[in-house]
């Protein structure tokens, strides 16, 4: 996979990363090391979809491009 860039939401004790993989798929994996839900809202050129991250977790995703 390679790194891409990503830009938008930001929140303090909210860390992410976004990746292209050799497959032609997307992947994005995030840690919500804070106390509370955090809503996000991922999007690219073609889809998106919100997700309601749990407390102090870590998810990941993975879609077709």
């Amino acid at each position: 996979a390679t790194r891409i860039g990503t830009k938008g939401y930001t929140s303090n004790g909210v860390t992410y990363s976004a990746f292209e993989n050799t497959d032609g798929t997307y992947a994005f994996v995030l840690l919500n090391n804070t106390n509370e839900v955090k809503k996000i809202v991922l999007s690219d050129d073609n889809n998106h979809f919100s997700y309601d991250i749990p407390l102090k977790s870590v998810v990941s995703f993975r879609w077709k491009k």
